[in-house]
């Protein structure tokens, strides 16, 4: 009895099924693999969008700072030049602020931020910039209410910038966050349902194929052809399988490379580098993340620079403050000396005012024994030598007294230059701060003091150089007078010693001397008088600059703080390798 033929429909079923089933299984693992990598793209895509916006919000930032910047300068200055970084940044301000607005369209909160900061520029501009700049060109005085309304607008501006960049920096990091997630879930669950796609089709070939030899083995060993038939279709099945293996080898390769690269940027290796492999799409997914590499390198070589930019204008700041320093204490130095020089000159009028006055008695002594004859005549000749005398020593201190209100006038120019280097200097620190920004502007405040200051010394300087004048003019007419008594007495002692007779004639000499005497007491009293008022103003200007000393070591302090503040913002960048 012969056996019965095996159906050829069950054996194309089995085959159907070992085929069909890791086909589909290996097309959805496909498909969801697709999937994922589109995804990652999409998210790689809005973080160098988000980047994008918050270039433009700096750029914003910045180009405020120099509209203020440059508002600043030509208030302090009256200098036009310093109202070309406001010009410029006026021109690409709007268009800026429209790329601005067009790149976050789809965030309606960031919209309204947006139309919220155009919105305070152009108040700002309206209300108080334009209106500065109008009356500085006038020469009309300027409100502090403008300067106070056109701060409260831009610090409004500056936390609308702070809030929108906080905002995209918040958005840049979820968004990183859910690129490396979706890595990881696409290297998880691509490599795992590889790996369970591959045990099953390894099982379920097995089972089927130990299925059709269970069931028609018998058969198979009766056709001879019907086993080269089935050993031909194992060898291809085992073919496909290997090359299945081989392009889920590929893929998990790949992906294990991508994944690599990913694991280093988050470690901070930006100058880490992936070359593109496997399949076309693969390829391109390995481009956009080397150009996502790029762009964090970019970014970081930014801050880099800018920490280097800030740690040199804080060096530059802070060798200004201590050369100011330097100065201030060696105008103050002087100015001590000068109140010593004073203190003795007030002295020295002193002695001349009180020799002038026994010059003054002497003479109203001789003129009372002018009239008692002859032995009068000889007292009076002694007197007069010792008038003329006193009068040569009066005269000769006079022109000491002079020399040194030269001395004092020569100082004065020298603290006077002092000043204005001083104001030079705190405009230009003035200048520095409003570019440092929010944290310069302590140290403005300190350079706006520093010019207070100067201004006082020069105000100063320029009354005491006047009282000056006064003290040459007085010791000069002194002098003439102290010369014309030197002569009058000279006269009245040869006329004494010649003729006895004309003690009549000489008795009114001597009175001409003693109101000669009278006037250079009263100018001495004077020239005391002047003398303390001097002293007082240069004690005044002692005072200042003291306080200008103090004012430049809390700006030296200022900038310190300003380069620690640079030096932990480069330590923070210095964590990301480039």
């Amino acid at each position: 009895m012969s056996k019965p033929a095996a159906p050829q429909t069950d054996i194309r079923a089995v085959l159907n099924r070992t085929v069909l089933i890791p086909t589909l299984l290996m097309g959805a693992v496909g498909a969801l693999m697709f999937w994922q990598i589109n995804r990652l793209v999409e998210l790689a895509r809005w973080v160098d969008h988000t980047d994008k916006v918050i270039a433009r919000a700096a750029l914003v930032e910045r180009l405020l700072a120099d509209k203020e910047t440059g508002v600043r300068g030509y208030v302090a200055t009256r200098d036009a030049l310093f109202l070309e970084p406001y010009d410029a940044a006026s021109i690409s301000f709007d268009s800026v602020v429209s790329e601005l607005e067009d790149t976050v369209a789809d965030n309606p909160a960031q919209a309204r931020r947006v139309i919220s900061l155009r919105d305070a520029h152009a108040a700002w501009q309206q209300e108080s910039a334009r209106p500065i700049i109008e009356r500085q060109k006038r020469g009309e005085p300027i409100d502090i209410e403008l300067h106070r309304t056109g701060k409260e607008q831009m610090d409004r501006m500056r936390a609308l910038i702070g809030d929108f960049t906080r905002v995209e920096t918040e958005l840049r990091d979820s968004r990183t966050e859910a690129a490396g997630g979706a890595s990881s879930t696409l290297l998880w669950i691509g490599g795992g349902m590889l790996l369970g796609i591959a045990a099953f089709i390894g099982l379920f070939t097995r089972r089927q194929l130990f299925a059709v030899s269970r069931t028609y083995g018998q058969a198979l060993a009766d056709s001879e052809q019907r086993a080269r038939a089935l050993e031909d279709s194992e060898k291809a099945l085992a073919i496909r399988a290997e090359k299945e293996a081989s392009a889920r080898q590929e893929l998990a390769a790949t992906v294990g490379h991508y994944g690599a690269f990913i694991g280093r940027l988050a470690r901070g290796e930006f100058s880490a580098t992936v070359e593109p492999t496997g399949s076309t799409e693969m390829r391109q997914l390995g481009d956009d993340l080397g150009a996502m590499g790029h762009a964090l390198r970019t970014m970081t070589l930014r801050i880099n620079e800018a920490v280097v930019a800030l740690s040199s204008a804080t060096s530059e700041i802070l060798a200004v403050t201590q050369e100011q320093t330097a100065v201030t204490m060696q105008t103050a130095s002087a100015v001590t000396k000068t109140v010593v020089t004073v203190e003795e000159v007030t002295q020295t009028a002193q002695q001349v005012a009180d020799r002038a006055k026994a010059v003054a008695l002497a003479s109203q002594r001789s003129l009372e024994v002018s009239t008692s004859g002859q032995r009068a005549v000889e007292r009076s000749v002694s007197s007069m030598d010792q008038v003329n005398t006193q009068v040569t020593s009066i005269s000769e201190r006079i022109l000491v007294l002079s020399d040194q209100a030269q001395a004092v006038g020569q100082i004065i120019t020298t603290v006077n230059e002092l000043a204005e280097q001083s104001n030079l200097l705190a405009l230009n620190a003035s200048i520095e701060a409003a570019r440092a920004g929010e944290h310069g502007r302590s140290f403005a405040v300190v350079a706006q003091e520093v010019r207070r200051l100067a201004e006082q010394s020069k105000d100063a300087t320029s009354k005491v150089r006047s009282i000056l004048g006064e003290i040459q003019r007085s010791t000069n007419a002194a002098v003439l007078a102290t010369e014309e008594g030197t002569k009058t007495v000279a006269s009245a002692v040869q006329a004494a010693r010649t003729a006895g007779d004309r003690i009549k004639q000489l008795a009114e000499t001597i009175a001409l001397a003693s109101h000669a005497a009278a006037q250079i007491v009263a100018a001495a009293e004077d020239q005391t008088v002047v003398i303390g008022q001097t002293s007082q103003a240069i004690r005044a200007i002692e005072q200042a600059s003291t306080q200008t000393v103090e004012g430049t070591r809390q700006s030296e302090r200022a900038a310190r703080d300003i380069g620690a503040l640079a030096t932990r913002l480069g330590d923070a960048a210095a964590q990301y390798r480039t």
